[in-house]
């Protein structure tokens, strides 16, 4: 990224993405001190935050809401737990899903 900047590229046309918020944090914050304080102006953060920021960007486009939830594995797990309870066995015909390792897709055969 540093490089890019001194390179001539303007900070406002680079995207960094991590996987941590920290990571991100810390490389801006490593261009800034190698090259100077327009390395801050560079947009940075998780994948997730940026992929969060655009769909709320453009929800409408894709046919969500812009004040959508996004449900984390503890989120999905319990209301799992709350629709079993609720349902207390009623007759279904496909049973609810049961806890499962993230992802909940497999590879194949």
């Amino acid at each position: 990224m540093a490089r890019l900047v001194a390179a001539g590229v303007h900070p406002a046309a680079i995207l960094l993405l991590t996987f941590t918020r920290r990571a991100s944090q810390e490389m801006l914050q490593r261009a800034a001190r190698l090259l100077d304080q327009r390395c801050e102006r560079v947009s940075g953060g998780t994948f997730h935050s940026f992929a969060n920021l655009k769909l709320r960007q453009y929800a409408a486009h894709v046919g969500l809401s812009p004040d959508f939830a996004i449900l984390d594995r503890t989120d999905a797990e319990a209301l799992i737990g709350l629709i079993r309870k609720e349902s207390d066995g009623a007759s279904r015909q496909r049973p609810l899903p049961r806890k499962t390792p993230w992802p909940i897709f497999s590879a194949g055969p």
